[in-house]
């Protein structure tokens, strides 16, 4: 869930991981699970990923964002 500039500028998706543009969430929505959790995840984990987590919350969701982002994920 990271946006396009984010993504090109590193394109490493956790295994399982389903790469969503944030800025079109509206229209991705709903082909989402509703019966298991939803992890979500941008670069640093701030606020493209806590506001997506927070709509998709809004909407039914199970949902929970990965701290420190994609570049903490990098750095394990």
């Amino acid at each position: 869930m990271r946006l396009s500039e984010d993504f090109a500028a590193n394109p490493t998706l956790i295994p399982g991981a389903i790469r969503h543009d944030p800025e079109g969430i509206a229209d991705w929505v709903n082909s989402l699970p509703k019966d298991k959790p939803v992890v979500v995840y941008c670069a640093k984990g701030k606020w493209v990923s806590q506001k997506a987590a927070a709509y998709l919350s809004e909407h039914g969701f199970d949902v929970r964002s990965l701290d420190g982002g994609i570049d903490a994920w990098d750095a394990q």
